[in-house]
């Protein structure tokens, strides 16, 4: 990271994280799925193709996204994969599921309207952390 940053002179605004004078990055991860992969969540440096023409002048005109915040992100997402993804028929789509400050999974079949009705929003209970990231869930989903 910090070799990274000490290459990338271009500061500016991170829209993720709100922070304003920070390193922006020029090139995002690849590779999230599985080694080799060209799969990326953020595409910034095709300035000869399709990515911002037509509708901004030069990529820098482009949202930033800081090169820590992007790092983080795609790290994470390809700890999940690892960890708990599962690789579709024909290899070219991962799923992927997992939770957050260990919530109940809700009935992915019901109305997303009953689902607001059943569970009431309690605001003074503690969130309940059980390290897993859904894990568990994400093993059943993956048979």
């Amino acid at each position: 990271m910090k070799f990274c940053a000490s290459q990338n002179t271009r500061l500016g605004v991170c829209f993720v994280s709100g922070n304003l004078s920070v390193p922006l990055a020029s090139k995002h991860p690849r590779g999230v799925r599985w080694p080799g992969d060209g799969a990326k969540l953020i595409s910034s440096n095709d300035i000869q193709g399709y990515t911002f023409r037509g509708r901004f002048k030069s990529a820098e005109e482009v949202c930033g996204v800081g090169l820590e915040v992007t790092q983080k992100a795609h790290n994470a997402l390809r700890w999940l994969i690892t960890r708990q993804g599962d690789v579709g028929k024909t290899a070219e789509r991962v799923f992927v599921s997992w939770s957050t400050a260990g919530q109940s999974i809700p009935d992915p079949l019901k109305n997303t309207a009953q689902l607001f009705i059943e569970t009431p929003q309690e605001d003074a209970v503690e969130p309940r952390y059980q390290g897993d990231a859904g894990q568990i869930f994400a093993l059943r989903l993956n048979k």
